[in-house]
Parts: C-alpha cells; structure tokens; sequence
C-alpha cells in the first residue's frame, strides 16, 4: 500500500480506495474528503491536512472563520460610517435650502408690505 492508497471501513463494509488527482482521500458518508492544503495558522504557513468540500475546498478553521468574520465586520462599520457621512451632509443640504426658503419668503413678504 502506497501514501496514497488506503481502505475505508463503514458499517463493516470495507472498501479499498486511492487518492483522487489532487492527493485527496475520501472521508465517510459525509460527503467530505480530507487532504492537504496550503494553510496559515498562527505563525505557521505550511500544508495542514484539511477537510476538503465536494468542490474541492478547504473547510474553513476557526482562526478563518475569525479573520473573515472581522473582515465583514469591518466592511459593515465602513460602510455604516458611509452612510453617517451621507445622510450628514443630505442634512446639511436640507438646512441650506430651508435657509434660502426662508430668504425667498422674507422678500416675498417685504415685497407685499412695500405695495
């Protein structure tokens, strides 16, 4: 048997299997296969062995999760702070414009009294 050859026993049924073209392995009913992949975790960046989807990818670790859960969190506060500054400066525009209604009415009325 070879690095890449191995059985599986499931239910005592067991089943003689190699590894698919990108050296990963199947890993019971669920679907999954485990293989190696290039992987940081800590201060490590080396090839781990990882749980591997149905399209070939790498479940994600904690420290993944982590790191993309605080890259969406920080897409959410930029975009929050967008929007603080959109809805800022919508306010100052409404003031500016009920300034120059205010203008407008004034001499309307000053123009109506001179009459």
């Amino acid at each position: 048997m070879s690095a890449f050859e191995g059985w599986e026993y499931y239910l005592a049924n067991p089943r003689f299997f190699t590894a698919d073209p990108n050296g990963d392995f199947p890993a019971g009913p669920l679907g999954l296969r485990i293989g190696l992949r290039p992987t940081r975790y800590r201060e490590h960046q080396r090839r781990f062995v990882r749980w591997i989807d149905t399209e070939g990818n790498a479940l994600p670790t904690a420290q993944e999760r982590t790191e993309r859960e605080r890259e969406r969190a920080e897409r959410e506060r930029e975009r929050a702070e967008r929007e603080r500054e959109r809805a800022e400066r919508e306010r100052e525009r409404a003031e500016a414009l009920e300034g120059e209604l205010r203008a407008l009415r004034e001499q309307r009325d000053k123009a109506g009294r001179g009459t």
